[in-house]
């Protein structure tokens, strides 16, 4: 079967080749700041390895492993994870490790899959490293992080590195438009989507087939509704309905677009659906007044994520109504 994703597939084929030329490191570390689909590129390489029927470059998809690792349930294929908790105990790996050692039931091959390393505390990242200094015959893991420097650096120095780039504009464009097909989204929407969410179609994806879709369009008539009337409560009334930690988000990015256009910068303007609302927006706010507020709902976020027992409906409130005397200083300027 075919690898569909187009920016990872020189990855895919450079892994690919090494293993069949019996090269390749078994220890991979893969490391990308987005979501760019790496989770299915360690499934359909782990799917080729663990494959009966190999077909060149591609896994046959009709053997018996290959419709195991379909169905999610391949006895040599561990997706290294505790349901219970976000950190992966020592007690989880050494039980991982037992089981690397005994034969495989499907071929000859194992794969440990560790979807973000730096969940393993310090005493099972130790644990892993002692396997992987002589790691069992035929068994490759596969790391992802997206910071290697957060690793325990003996770890790091164990594998292979693979920085993945992000895709480009135009790629994630054409994903996007294979995946959307029976919709019809505009240009415009796929690439504010793609800006929005820093080119990550995976991202892109959920968000554009999800209720963020329609709670950004809501937040975003809401903030316009709020600068037109300056009915302050309108605007803080959207935080008590519309539960979602990228509002901030979604209305820093709109004040940003105000400051780029304002600069003219236009490069890289996110809201490209929103251009007629920011031009109007940009002409009449100094860029004095658009960075102070710019800042203050960063500020408003960070306090929202990172001091706990805050209470979120004061803050709020505090902010929006700092941003309504900016709004209007502005005006009586």
């Amino acid at each position: 079967m075919n690898f569909s994703i187009s920016w990872l597939s020189q990855y895919y084929t450079k892994i690919i080749t090494l293993y069949k030329k019996k090269k390749l490191h078994p220890i991979i570390l893969l490391q990308s700041t987005y979501d760019i689909g790496i989770q299915k590129l360690v499934y359909e390489i782990s799917t080729f390895f663990l494959c009966l029927k190999k077909k060149k470059m591609y896994y046959c998809n009709k053997c018996t492993s290959c419709y195991l690792m379909k169905l999610k349930i391949h006895p040599d294929f561990y997706d290294i994870k505790d349901k219970n908790k976000k950190k992966i105990g020592i007690d989880l790996i050494r039980n991982v490790i037992l089981k690397i050692y005994t034969t495989a039931q499907q071929g000859n091959k194992k794969i440990l899959w560790f979807s973000n390393i730096l969940n393993l505390t310090h005493e099972a990242s130790n644990t892993l490293l002692k396997t992987c200094e002589e790691p069992p015959k035929n068994t490759f893991f596969f790391l992802y992080t997206n910071n290697s420097q957060h690793m325990i650096s003996t770890l790091r120095s164990r594998a292979i590195f693979y920085n993945l780039s992000v895709p480009t504009e135009k790629e994630g464009i054409l994903w996007l438009k294979k995946k959307n097909i029976k919709k019809k989204i505009s240009l415009n929407l796929i690439q504010t989507s793609l800006r929005l969410y820093n080119y990550s179609p995976f991202s892109a994806n959920f968000f554009l087939n999800n209720v963020l879709f329609s709670q950004r369009i809501k937040i975003i008539n809401i903030f316009k509704n709020y600068y037109i009337n300056r009915k302050y409560l309108i605007l803080i009334n959207a935080f008590k309905y519309i539960n979602n930690p990228d509002l901030i988000f979604w209305i820093c990015f709109l004040i940003l677009d105000a400051i780029k256009l304002l600069s003219k910068k236009k490069i890289n303007i996110q809201n490209l659906d929103q251009i007629s609302f920011l031009k109007k927006f940009s002409k009449e706010y100094s860029y004095q007044i658009l960075n102070k507020m710019l800042f203050s709902w960063l500020k408003c976020n960070f306090c929202l994520c990172n001091i706990l027992g805050i209470d979120k409906e004061i803050l709020i409130i505090e902010q929006v109504l700092y941003t309504t005397i900016l709004l209007k200083k502005n005006l009586e300027n």
